[in-house]
């Protein structure tokens, strides 16, 4: 009864902890380096440490200041964990979000709480604009099964389906090319995503932490790719036998060109842009994060509504 007693009696001084007055001072820009007036900075953290897997779900409170015409906003809170999240928004500007921020701490003598070595710390946070967003095709985590375990089949980014006979695609704007092998100890696949008619794209890296992670604008003059391989092999017997190649991790995307129009010259009269955002996967299914689709002809515009 007395070991129970003194159990549950370390895990509430764990549990309680002790709240630490803290401060973060924010300083808001915009991508090119001027402050950002009025912005609405959030901060939320626990309330308390009820934050172990068999207790109630963790309290949270958020504290919320402005940022002056310097771009500086300054918020004192109180923290048990010393992690904490912040928010900002302003008007013209996308909004950004910051995970996991924490003030260094240590464990205590007894290993029943935290001592906190910093109360005070520094941010800045860029805030990308608002410029000209535009009607785009949108569809958000597509998974789209192969019609087979092999073949060649044509996928119609502006619906998000298969072509005839699979699906109700119209334009075959890529072709993916896909060998699915299952044996009793595991499964490899391999084959590629190519683009047709003289279509194509280019990889680029996501913007970190920020709700707008693209460039605004395609670029016409760059250097489209054809064909994007891919293969990926899972032994079941041992989970880390597991190797694959994608056409785009999680902090990647595609930006693409697609029912190109050509002059007799070899010119490009028209063209339909657009980007998929990763983590573009093809084991057993053609799934992305996001596909987004300019149906306006010869408009590189990226920003959608």
């Amino acid at each position: 009864m007395m070991k129970m007693l003194l159990t549950i009696g370390l895990a509430m001084s764990v549990l309680v902890g002790k709240a630490e007055s803290v401060k973060v001072v924010y300083h808001i820009l915009s991508e090119d380096g001027n402050p950002v007036t009025n912005a609405v900075v959030k901060t939320t953290t626990e309330r308390d440490r009820l934050n172990i897997s068999w207790t109630k779900p963790i309290k949270m409170k958020t504290w919320t200041v402005s940022s002056g015409n310097d771009g500086r906003a300054i918020s004192d809170f109180t923290c048990h964990s010393g992690y904490f999240e912040v928010e900002v928004s302003a008007d013209g500007f996308y909004p950004e979000r910051l995970r996991d921020q924490y003030f260094a701490t240590r464990l205590n003598s007894s290993n029943t709480g935290q001592i906190f070595e910093e109360h005070e710390k520094e941010l800045t946070i860029t805030l990308r604009r608002i410029i000209k967003p535009v009607d785009m095709v949108m569809h958000r985590f597509l998974d789209k099964t192969f019609p087979r375990r092999s073949g060649k089949f044509g996928f119609d980014l502006e619906r998000c389906d298969w072509i005839a006979p699979f699906g109700a695609g119209k334009v075959a704007d890529i072709t993916l090319a896909y060998n699915l092998v299952v044996t009793n100890g595991g499964e490899s696949c391999s084959g590629s995503l190519c683009f047709n008619d003289s279509g194509g794209a280019y990889k680029l890296k996501k913007q970190k932490g920020t709700s707008f992670v693209s460039v605004y604008e395609a670029d016409s003059n760059a250097n489209y790719r054809t064909e994007f391989p891919f293969s990926s092999y899972c032994n079941y017997k041992d989970s880390a036998d597991y190797g694959a190649v994608r056409v785009a991790g999680d902090d990647e995307y595609l930006v693409f060109r697609t029912r190109v129009v050509k002059d007799d010259n070899g010119n490009i009269v028209s063209a339909n842009y657009g980007k998929i955002y990763g983590a573009i996967r093809t084991v057993g299914f053609f799934g992305a994060t996001a596909i987004y689709f300019n149906p306006t002809p010869n408009d590189t515009n990226l920003e959608a509504k």
